[in-house]
């Protein structure tokens, strides 16, 4: 089967939308209808809910989308997953009044195509780990409305995906960490989504964001500051994470990344002990009024 969306990423704004078709390693919907009921409605020694005290309420549609990206695709994602365009196609950063914007999304689920409408996207991460799959970028969306449709839109670039061995630098803390064995880039838009009086949602409100790296790198001599060193620092330390392709060159930039200390299990001679990495990337200050992004993402040609 295939699995493809096609995402029109201009939803209620201009220039007019041309949506681009985009292939999933997995589409994961949960879509879904709440009741209403009224459990005092067994009246009359009967133990079972009436029908006629039982309504549909709100439409809950959310979900997740899994893609094997490449630089044409997530280049085309970037401005829908809630970051400011601090630089015309070269940079985005999380910045301090950034909007979730709305987009319309068609989803081909073989039996059926799902139009949805105001898609927001509530959570996206980058992950890849040190074996035979490529690097995915994870999209959970939330959207508006959802009706039978039509599946249409014009496919993107077929490019390199990226493997874990794109990872081209790792630094914390200006160190070095390539023998980190796996990766996550993850923020969390925590919306603020609002019903009202409504079936379905009417508004979706940037929230507490959070972005968090996580990793594993081994507990050695030249690694156990990944302990040490986040168990004392308060203020934060400079990551940077580049992945590197044939075609797409990303680097990613955490100014001021905490680190949360934490101990891996040492379980067996045959087992290398690691120490598992989380880092939570908050915004500082260079100086009065000099607000640094917890996350800034450069893109270039391969």
């Amino acid at each position: 089967w295939e699995t493809k969306v096609s995402i029109d990423k201009y939803s209620g704004a201009s220039p007019a939308g041309a949506p681009k078709i985009i292939c999933c390693d997995q589409i994961i919907p949960k879509h879904t209808v709440e009741l209403v009921r009224n459990s005092e409605g067994a009246m009359c020694g009967d133990v079972d809910l009436p029908n006629w005290r039982t309504q549909k309420g709100r439409v809950f549609l959310r979900g997740s989308l899994v893609i094997s990206f490449t630089g044409a695709v997530i280049d085309y994602l970037w401005p829908i997953l809630g970051m400011t365009e601090t630089t015309p196609a070269t940079t985005y950063s999380l910045g301090a009044t950034d909007v979730l914007t709305q987009w319309d999304m068609d989803l081909n689920l073989a039996g059926s195509i799902h139009a949805l409408t105001g898609c927001v996207c509530t959570k996206w991460a980058i992950r890849g780990s040190k074996g035979s799959k490529p690097m995915q970028l994870q999209i959970d969306y939330a959207a508006e409305t959802e009706a039978e449709g039509t599946f249409a839109g014009t496919a993107l670039d077929v490019e390199d995906v990226f493997s874990y061995t794109d990872l081209s630098t790792f630094t914390y803390n200006s160190v070095s960490r390539l023998s980190a064995d796996r990766i996550l880039i993850q923020v969390d838009n925590k919306p603020v989504i609002e019903y009202g009086a409504s079936t379905t949602m009417t508004d979706a409100h940037l929230g507490p964001r959070e972005c968090v790296i996580a990793t594993s790198t081994p507990y050695s001599a030249t690694h156990d500051d990944m302990y040490w060193t986040a168990k004392t620092d308060e203020t934060g330390l400079n990551t940077v994470i580049v992945f590197t392709s044939a075609d797409r060159v990303y680097t990613f930039t955490a100014a001021t990344a905490i680190g949360i200390p934490a101990l891996g299990p040492v379980t067996s001679r045959a087992d290398q002990i690691r120490t598992p990495v989380t880092l939570l990337a908050h915004r500082s200050d260079t100086g009065p009024g000099t607000r640094v992004s917890p996350l800034t993402v450069g893109m270039a040609a391969g």
